[in-house]
C-alpha cells in the first residue's frame, strides 16, 4: 500500500510540474505565431525536433554526467534552441563577416565609429546599427522597451547542433537581440508554457537585478531553471552519490555532511562552490572582502592558503604590479608574485586582468588564475600529491563569477570525484617529475644534445629565467621557453597572402639551419583563392617540391603540410620534423635527439 501511495505522489508531482507545457510538436508554430521565431526559425525547430537533435545545457549541480538525465524534447531543450537562435540572429543582424573582404569593411566601419564616439559604447553601437547593412538596421528599428545594458561579449558559434545553427534569420523583426525586449520575451515564454510559474518568478527577479541583459540570457536562464525542475529527482540521487564519494576520499566528515544537507533549500541543491566550502581542505572567499589592489590582493591570497594548508608558510612575499595600456581604452595589469619557502625563492609573472581606463571596477577584485602556479611548484618540489585548485561559481558578473572564489587542496583522486563541470574547478597537473631542481638542469641537458646551438648567451639567460616562471606543467611548455625550438602552427591562417610560404618559413626557423628551402612560390590570395586551385612549391637540396592546393576556407590544405614533412625526410641534414603535443606542434630533431627526449618524457610525442 505504501508503494502505491508513493507512486501516486510521484506521478502527481510530475503531472503538476508538466502542467501548462504544450506538446513539443506544437511549439514551433506557437513560437512563430507569438512573433518570437521567423518562418525560417520555426522550420528549423521543426526539423531539429523531428530528427531528435534538440539538446540542453548541462546542469551545473550535477557536475558530470548530467546529460544522461537531461530531457531532449521538453521546455528546457526548446528554450536552449531559442537561446542559440538569438545568437545566430545577433550574427545575422551585425553582419558577422565571413570573408576577409567583409572583415575589412566591418573594421573600417568600427574604426569610424570609435573615432567619432571614443569610449561611448552605446553611441558606437547605435552608429553601427544605423550605418550598417540592412540586417543591422533591423535592430535599430526596434523600440527600446527595456534599457540596453551593453557589456563585452564573446560570441561563440551555437553549441551542440552539429553545425546547423550557424547562419540565418531566425528571430522575428519585433524582437531585439540586444536586450530591448527581454522582459516581454520572458512574459511570452511563460504564456506559452515554456516557463513554469516558479521559473518565471526567478527570471523576473533576475531581470530586475539586471542579471539578464539580453534575450539570449533570458532563454538560457529559463532553460537552466526548467532543466533543474525536470531533473531534480535524478540530481538528488547523483548528489547523494557525490557526498558518499567525498566522504570515502577523505574530503567530507560525517558532521560536515549533515551540515551541508541541513543547509540545502527545499526543491534545490547546493551549488558546487557552496558544497565545496563544507569540505576539509577548502575555503570559499568573499572577493569583496579582499583588497582590490593587486599589490595587496595576492599576498592576502597566499595568507589564506597558509591558513588552509599550514605546511605552507611563505616569507618575503612581494607582488609587483606593472600596468600597460592596451587597445587604446584598456589597462592590462601584470603581477610578478614572489615568495620564499623551504629555502627557495619562487617567482611567477602573470596577467591580473583588464579594466577600462575610464572606470573603476564595481565588484570584488578580479583574480588572475596563474597566481597559484608557483605555489603548486612548491608542492611539486615537496613531493606532495596535492595541488591548489581554484573554484568558481557563475554569477551576474560572468561565467567564472566575481563575487566568490574557492581555494581547495586536492589530490588527483579527490579532484576526479568532482567531475568535469565547466567553470567549476581548474585543471592541474599532479606529475611530480618536473621539480625546480630538474628544471634548473634542463638547459644544460638540451645544450648537450645540440638543441640550443642557435641561441645567443643573452637568449639562453632569458630562457633560464622564464623556465622558473609561469604555468609550465609539461615538457613542451618548458621547451617553449627557448626561442625557435618549437613551432605551434595556426592551421587557420589562410586569411593572408601566401600563408603556405609563411608556414614553410616558420618550420625552417626551428631546424637550426638544417632545413633551408629556397625559390618558394605560393599563389594563394584570400580575396580570390577560396575554392580555387593554387600552387605551392619550393626547392630543397637538388629537388623541387610542388603541389596544387584547394583551400576552401581559412584552414590550410593538409597536402602542403605533408609536402613539407616529406621534403625534410628526404633532403634534411640527418633530421626530420616530429609532431608533438598531440599533433599541435613541431620540433626538428635528429634520431639521437628524438631518442633522448623520449627518455626524458615519452608523452611529449604521444599522438591523438
Amino acid at each position: 500500500m505504501k508503494r502505491v501511495v508513493f507512486l501516486w505522489l510521484l506521478i502527481t508531482s510530475v503531472a503538476l510540474t508538466c502542467r501548462g507545457q504544450p506538446p513539443v510538436q506544437e511549439l514551433p508554430d506557437r513560437l512563430y505565431q507569438q512573433h518570437i521565431l521567423t518562418a525560417e526559425g520555426r522550420d528549423l525547430l521543426r526539423k531539429t525536433t523531428a530528427e531528435g537533435r534538440l539538446q540542453v545545457l548541462d546542469a551545473q549541480e550535477l557536475l558530470s554526467g548530467s546529460g544522461e538525465f537531461a530531457p531532449r524534447q521538453g521546455a528546457a531543450a526548446v528554450l536552449t534552441f531559442c537561446a542559440q537562435a538569438f545568437v545566430v540572429e545577433l550574427l545575422y543582424r551585425t553582419d558577422f563577416p565571413h570573408t576577409p573582404a567583409e572583415q575589412k569593411k566591418q573594421e573600417a566601419l568600427v574604426a569610424t565609429a570609435i573615432g567619432l564616439f571614443k569610449t561611448d559604447t552605446a553611441a558606437i553601437a547605435n552608429y553601427l546599427m544605423a550605418h550598417g547593412p540592412a540586417p543591422m538596421q533591423l535592430e535599430a528599428a526596434i523600440p527600446a522597451e527595456d534599457a540596453v545594458v551593453l557589456k563585452n561579449r564573446t560570441i561563440y558559434p551555437p553549441l551542440g547542433q552539429g553545425g546547423i545553427l550557424t547562419s540565418g534569420h531566425l528571430i522575428h523583426e519585433s524582437r531585439s537581440v540586444l536586450g530591448k525586449t527581454r522582459t516581454r520575451l520572458a512574459r511570452d515564454l511563460h504564456a506559452l508554457g515554456l516557463l513554469s510559474n516558479a521559473a518565471y518568478e526567478q527570471v523576473q527577479a533576475a531581470l530586475l537585478r539586471q542579471e539578464l541583459t539580453s534575450e539570449q540570457a533570458v532563454c538560457e536562464r529559463g532553460a537552466a531553471l526548467m532543466l533543474a525542475e525536470a531533473t531534480l529527482p535524478a540530481r538528488r540521487v547523483a548528489r547523494r552519490a557525490l557526498l558518499d564519494s567525498l566522504q570515502l576520499t577523505g574530503q567530507l566528515t560525517a558532521s560536515r555532511r549533515q551540515e551541508a544537507e541541513a543547509a540545502t533549500p527545499p526543491q534545490q541543491l547546493l551549488p558546487p562552490l557552496q558544497l565545496l566550502g563544507f569540505t576539509t581542505h577548502a575555503r570559499v572567499l568573499q572577493l569583496r572582502e579582499l583588497p582590490s589592489e593587486p599589490g595587496q590582493l595576492y599576498p592576502a591570497l597566499l595568507g589564506q592558503v597558509a591558513r588552509l594548508w599550514p605546511r605552507f608558510q611563505p616569507s618575503e612575499v612581494q607582488a609587483l604590479v606593472e600596468r600597460r595600456a592596451e587597445g587604446g581604452t584598456l589597462w592590462a595589469d601584470y603581477v610578478t608574485l614572489s615568495f620564499r619557502a623551504d629555502g627557495r625563492r619562487y617567482t611567477n609573472r602573470f596577467l591580473h586582468g583588464y579594466m577600462r581606463q575610464d572606470e573603476r571596477p564595481a565588484h570584488g577584485p578580479e583574480v588572475g588564475e596563474e597566481f597559484r602556479t608557483s605555489l603548486n611548484q612548491w608542492l611539486r618540489d615537496q613531493g606532495a600529491p596535492e595541488r591548489l585548485y581554484l573554484a568558481y561559481q557563475p554569477d551576474n558578473q560572468g561565467g567564472y563569477g566575481q563575487e566568490r572564489l574557492g581555494l581547495a587542496m586536492l589530490t588527483r583522486p579527490q579532484r576526479q570525484v568532482w567531475g568535469t563541470a565547466a567553470y567549476f574547478l581548474t585543471q592541474e597537473n599532479h606529475d611530480n617529475r618536473f621539480t625546480s631542481v630538474w628544471i634548473d638542469s634542463l638547459t644544460d641537458r638540451l645544450q648537450a644534445l645540440g638543441l640550443l646551438r642557435h641561441l645567443t648567451p643573452a637568449q639562453l639567460a632569458t630562457a633560464r629565467q622564464q623556465l622558473g616562471q609561469g604555468q609550465k606543467q609539461t615538457l613542451a611548455e618548458l621547451l617553449a621557453c627557448f626561442p625557435q625550438l618549437l613551432y605551434w602552427p595556426d592551421w587557420e591562417m589562410a586569411v593572408e597572402d601566401a600563408p603556405y610560404a609563411r608556414y614553410l618559413r616558420e618550420m625552417a626557423a626551428i631546424s637550426r639551419g638544417d632545413f633551408a628551402p629556397a625559390q618558394v612560390q605560393d599563389t594563394f590570395r584570400p580575396e580570390v583563392s577560396y575554392g580555387r586551385k593554387t600552387s605551392f612549391s619550393f626547392r630543397l637540396g637538388n629537388a623541387t617540391y610542388q603541389t596544387t592546393l584547394l583551400t576552401k576556407n581559412e584552414w590550410l590544405d593538409s597536402k602542403a603540410i605533408e609536402l613539407v614533412e616529406r621534403a625534410a625526410r628526404e633532403q634534411g641534414q640527418g633530421g626530420r620534423f616530429y609532431s608533438i603535443e598531440q599533433g599541435e606542434a613541431y620540433m626538428y630533431l635528429t634520431p639521437a635527439q628524438h631518442a633522448a627526449l623520449q627518455q626524458l618524457d615519452a608523452s611529449l610525442f604521444a599522438q591523438p
